[in-house]
């Protein structure tokens, strides 16, 4: 009788080691396993297509002649084409342009062509 329950109290204490353990470690550990995968992650090459010219963002700045703040701050509005690896933030060039030439503001001389061409296809209705 006496040996049960001696058993008992030791196998509740080996329980509570257990927990205790578990409680300690599986913070530690997970926040290990984190750190590992965010560095990893934030270590990824991003290659560059051949044919494809592809700017980090110093080099996205330089070509658009933008500030830090500025480039942060479309990336963050989702106002610019961009693509984000880890925390890494990258342009393709083709996009850039793609998106520099969609704010283009057309010369009188580009609006009267268009009227004109209007004019011609609809005919002139006074």
């Amino acid at each position: 009788m006496n040996k049960t329950i001696t058993n008992q109290i030791i196998m509740e204490q080996d329980t509570d080691f257990q927990r205790l353990l578990r409680d300690l470690l599986e913070p530690i550990i997970d926040d290990c396993v984190t750190r590992a995968f965010n560095k990893n992650i934030n270590e990824l090459k991003f290659e560059k297509p051949e044919n494809e010219e592809v700017f980090d963002m110093k080099e996205a700045m330089e070509y658009l002649k933008l500030k830090k703040g500025t480039m942060y701050r479309m990336t963050m509005d989702r106002e610019i084409p961009h693509y984000k690896v880890g925390r890494r933030l990258f342009f393709r060039k083709e996009e850039l342009d793609s998106w520099i030439n969609k704010g283009k503001v057309r010369t009188n001389d580009e609006i009267n062509q268009e009227a004109d061409a209007y004019i011609l296809k609809k005919g002139r209705r006074y």
